[in-house]
C-alpha cells in the first residue's frame, strides 16, 4: 500500500482533457464500424463450428475450467491463429495488417460476448442436447 504522502502515485487524466475525449470519440467510432465488420461473422462462425474446435481443443489436452464454455475455446483457437499471424509478421520484419489487429479484437469480443450470454448465437438452442 502506498503512502497516502506520496506525490508519484498515479492520476488518471480527466475526461474532460483533450487527449481523454479524443480517445473516447475514437473508441466508440471504431467499436461502430467493428461491430458493422463482425455482424456477418455471426453468420460463419456459429455456435455449432466453435464447439466442435473447442471439443476438439479440450480433447487435444486443453483444460476446460467450470464456466468455459466449448465456443469460447473454439473461438480462441482462432484468436491464437490471429496472434500467431501478427508475430509471423514482425519476425518477417513487417508491421501486422490492420486486418489481423481487426480480427484479434473481434475474436476477443466474441469470447466476452459466449462469457456473458452462455454461449455464441446460431447454434443448437441453449439446453439442447
Amino acid at each position: 500500500m502506498s503512502d497516502p504522502g506520496d506525490e508519484t502515485k498515479y492520476v488518471p487524466p480527466s475526461r474532460e482533457s483533450l487527449a481523454m475525449n479524443e480517445l473516447i470519440d475514437w473508441w466508440a467510432s471504431t467499436s461502430k464500424a467493428d461491430l458493422e465488420y463482425m455482424l456477418p461473422k455471426v453468420e460463419a462462425y456459429g455456435a455449432i463450428d466453435l464447439e466442435i474446435i473447442g471439443r476438439g481443443m479440450v480433447a487435444a489436452g486443453v483444460v476446460r475450467p467450470e464456466g468455459v464454455e466449448y465456443e469460447e475455446i473454439g473461438t480462441l483457437f482462432y484468436l491464437l491463429g490471429k496472434v500467431a499471424r501478427a508475430l509471423s509478421a514482425l519476425a518477417a520484419l513487417e508491421a501486422p495488417s490492420d486486418d489481423t489487429y481487426l480480427d484479434t479484437e473481434i475474436y476477443a469480443k466474441m469470447c466476452r460476448r459466449i462469457r456473458h450470454s452462455g454461449g455464441w448465437p446460431h447454434g443448437k438452442p441453449r439446453g439442447e442436447a
